[in-house]
C-alpha cells in the first residue's frame, strides 16, 4: 500500500486498521504509529504516565488524524442524497427529515440499517472511503512522507507492468517504440495485447468501410443486441443482429490472415479503434478537428463518479460476491475434473450436467455488468429532462430490467437442475441459490415496480 520515507511498508492489512482507528471517537484510546517499525500503538488515555512518555517523542510516535463525527455525518448526508437518484427516493425522504431534525448518525445509521433495501452495505463502503482518503492525507504529508508501494500494485514480471513502474518511480516516459518493445515482449510469453500496437490504420479504415456499407442492410434491427444474453449459438435472432454479423465477418478475416480468435482482449482493443475512427470521421465530416478536441480539457459530468456510487449498490454489491463465489467454484470443479489427468491421462466426464455448468459459467460474470448498465440507464432516465428522450429511454430500461432477470433466473434454473442430477453438489447449490434469492429481491424491490411505472407512462403517452 504504502512505504515510509524510512522504508517501513504498510500493508493492507495495518491499512484497514488504521482507518478502524481514524473512526474511533470514543476518546477512550489515544493511537500512534510508530515511525521505526509501522506498528499501530494503542494507548487507554487512563494510562496517564503511559501516554504523556508516547506524546514526548513526537518524532518516534505519531499521532493518528480523526475523522470527526460532524464529518461522518456531513459525507452521510451527501449519500442519502444520491439515493434517490439512484434508487429509493422513499428512504431518502426519510432520511433527510432525521437530518434535519438532528438525529444522530447512530439512529440514522439504523434507520438505513432495518430499510429492506440493503443501502446500510453501500453507506459501510462509502464511509470506508472517507477513512482510507484521511489516511492518505495523513501518511503522504511530513514527517511519515509515504509514497505509493509500486510493489504492491505492480507486484509480476509483465514488461507493460515493469514499464508503468518505471513511469511511477519517475523515470523518462516511454517513446512508441519502447511502449510496442513492451507490448511485443508480453505478447511472446503469452500475454494478451493488442489494439493500436498491432492494426495498421489503412486496414481499420477499410474495415470501417466494409462495416458502414454492411449497416444499410434492412434485416437488421437496431440496437438488438442491446438487450440480448451475448450466447449466439442458443439465439433465434442472430440474421437481425448486426453485431453477430460484424464478429462473424471479423472471424473469417482473423482464420484467412492465420489469426488466434482466442486473443478476445486483442479484439476488445480492435473494437475500440474501429470506434475511434468513425468518431474521427464523424467529427471531420462535422468540420471539426479531432486532434483539437483531443487537446482540450474535459469537462466534468454527472457520471464522472457513476462507478464509485454504483460500487455501493446492494444488489451489485452481491452480484459481484455472487461472482466471486461461482468463478472459485468452477475452478475447483474443472480442477477436480483432471486430478488423474497427468498419472492416466484421462479426465473425469461431466456430460451429464455439461449444460448446467455452461449455464452457471455464462451468466455469472454477465450478471454484475448488466445490473451496473441497468443502474446507469436508470440515473439517466431520471436525470433526462427531453419528454420524447425520456420515452424512448423507458422503453429501453424495461429490456435493460428484463436482461438482468433473465441473468438471474436462468442461473437459478442451472443450479436447480445440478443439484438434482448431481447430490454431491446440493450444499453448494443451496448456497448459491440463496444468494441469486437475495441478488433478484435487491433487484426487484430497486427496479421493478419503478419500471412498470415509468414504462406504462410512457404508453400512456404515446397514445395520446
Amino acid at each position: 500500500m504504502y512505504i515510509l520515507s524510512n522504508g517501513v511498508k504498510i500493508t493492507e492489512k495495518m491499512h484497514i486498521r488504521l482507518c478502524r482507528a481514524v473512526k474511533d471517537t470514543s476518546k477512550k484510546h489515544a493511537y500512534f504509529l510508530e515511525l521505526e517499525t509501522g506498528k499501530l500503538i494503542r494507548v487507554p488515555r487512563a494510562h496517564r504516565q503511559k501516554l504523556a512518555a508516547i506524546q514526548q517523542d513526537p518524532q518516534r510516535c505519531i499521532p493518528l488524524p480523526k475523522v470527526t463525527e460532524n464529518e461522518r455525518r456531513e459525507r452521510f448526508r451527501a449519500f442519502v442524497e444520491e439515493l434517490g437518484v439512484i434508487d429509493v427516493p422513499e428512504l431518502e425522504d426519510r432520511l433527510c427529515k432525521e437530518i434535519k431534525q438532528g438525529a444522530s448518525l447512530d439512529k440514522l445509521e439504523q434507520i438505513l440499517e432495518e430499510d429492506p433495501s440493503g443501502w446500510i452495505h453501500g453507506w459501510a463502503q462509502d464511509e470506508q472511503f472517507l477513512l482510507a482518503e484521511r489516511i492518505e492525507e495523513w501518511i503522504t504529508d511530513p514527517p511519515l512522507s509515504a509514497k505509493d508501494d509500486l510493489d504492491y500494485w505492480y507486484f509480476d514480471d509483465c514488461p507493460i507492468c515493469q514499464m508503468m513502474k518505471k513511469m511511477e518511480e519517475g523515470e523518462k516516459n516511454p517513446t512508441i517504440a519502447e511502449t510496442r518493445e513492451a507490448f511485443l515482449q508480453a505478447k511472446e510469453r503469452g500475454g494478451f495485447v493488442g489494439g493500436d500496437m498491432f492494426h495498421n490504420p489503412n486496414e481499420v479504415d477499410k474495415e470501417v468501410d466494409e462495416l458502414l456499407e454492411m449497416a444499410k442492410n434492412k434485416r437488421f434491427e437496431p440496437g438488438i443486441y442491446n438487450f440480448c444474453d451475448r450466447w449466439c449459438e442458443k439465439c433465434k435472432d442472430t440474421q437481425k443482429c448486426f453485431l453477430y454479423a460484424q464478429e462473424r465477418q471479423r472471424r473469417g478475416r482473423n482464420t484467412t490472415e492465420g489469426k488466434d480468435n482466442g486473443y478476445w482482449l486483442e479484439e476488445v482493443k480492435h473494437s475500440f479503434e474501429i470506434t475511434r475512427r468513425m468518431i474521427e470521421r464523424n467529427l471531420k465530416e462535422e468540420g471539426i478537428d479531432p486532434q483539437k478536441v483531443l487537446k482540450e480539457k474535459p469537462k466534468g459530468h454527472w457520471d464522472d463518479d457513476a462507478g464509485r456510487r454504483y460500487d455501493r449498490a446492494p444488489c451489485l454489491m452481491k452480484a459481484r460476491e455472487y461472482m466471486k463465489g461461482v468463478a472459485i467454484f468452477l475452478h475447483n470443479f474443472h480442477q477436480n475434473r483432471f486430478q488423474y489427468y497427468p498419472q492416466l491421462g484421462m479426465e473425469i466426464g461431466f456430460d451429464d450436467i455439461k449444460e448446467e455448468i455452461e449455464a452457471i459459467s455464462w451468466y455469472h460474470t454477465f450478471l454484475p455488468s448488466k445490473i451496473w448498465r441497468t443502474l446507469y440507464e436508470k440515473e439517466c432516465f431520471n436525470r433526462e429532462k427531453d419528454r420524447h428522450l425520456k420515452e424512448l429511454m423507458g422503453r429501453d430500461l424495461e429490456k435493460f430490467y428484463l436482461l438482468v432477470i433473465k441473468c438471474i433466473n436462468k442461473s437459478i434454473e442451472a443450479w436447480r437442475d445440478l443439484a438434482k442430477k448431481r447430490k454431491e453438489f446440493s450444499g453448494t447449490a443451496e448456497n448459491f441459490l440463496t444468494l441469486l434469492g437475495d441478488i433478484q429481491n435487491l433487484t426487484n424491490q430497486s427496479q421493478r415496480r419503478h419500471f412498470r411505472y415509468l414504462v406504462g407512462r410512457a404508453d400512456t403517452e404515446l397514445s395520446k
